[in-house]
């Protein structure tokens, strides 16, 4: 009997240095394989003072996320990025973050771009093409202007896209000028503006 329950604690106590072993390894080993852990994924809609919802984020608690990140080494990547590094064809930073914006209202070109701006961030916009240039959306010009910023190269601060990207095309043919075609892919469901 003696022996039957020094056999079960010394399996139990084996158990738990291999479940410690495996945990230390995955932290250790896994950390940077991001297939493993994931990329974390901040998603905001609106980041303006006068809306009181969900989906509002006030510019002020915005910046201060945004410093957290910058604080804390955290590197924004685009989608491009992401999706080059999940086919095996690029890396990612230490530390990265994918910061999403969805629907494309105005205050996205208005608030969180110049706070982007400030930590040095990048940041993906995904519009709403026929609520473009209505009332609390985005204009093409702001989509323009975030697209190809003169203080970096072009889609380093906002990457904007669509799901609608050939009645894009039909119905604004200026696109094509800042289009970046490399980041198409005829299987992806959102096309690219940049």
């Amino acid at each position: 009997m003696v022996k039957k329950i020094c056999s079960w604690i010394i399996g139990v106590i084996l158990t738990v240095l291999v479940l410690l072993i495996g945990v230390f390894a995955f932290w250790y080993f896994g950390s940077t394989n991001y297939h493993l852990t994931g990329v974390p994924v901040l998603n905001y809609h609106q980041v303006n003072n006068k809306f009181n919802t969900v989906l509002t984020m006030k510019p002020a608690n915005f910046d201060e996320q945004m410093k957290y990140l910058h604080d804390n080494d955290y590197h924004s990547i685009t989608l491009e990025q992401f999706d080059a590094y999940m086919r095996g064809e690029g890396d990612l930073p230490d530390r990265p973050v994918l910061i999403t914006f969805d629907d494309g209202y105005v205050d996205n070109y208005e608030e969180a771009y110049p706070i982007l701006k400030k930590y040095n961030m990048r940041g993906t916009i995904f519009l709403i093409i026929n609520l473009m240039d209505t009332p609390g959306y985005l204009t093409w010009d702001q989509v323009k202007e975030m697209a190809a910023d003169g203080t970096r190269k072009p889609m380093e601060i906002m990457e904007i896209y669509s799901r609608f990207f050939f009645r894009l095309m039909k119905e604004h043919p200026y696109i094509l000028r800042i289009f970046s075609w490399e980041m198409i892919h005829p299987t992806d469901v959102f096309a690219s503006i940049g």
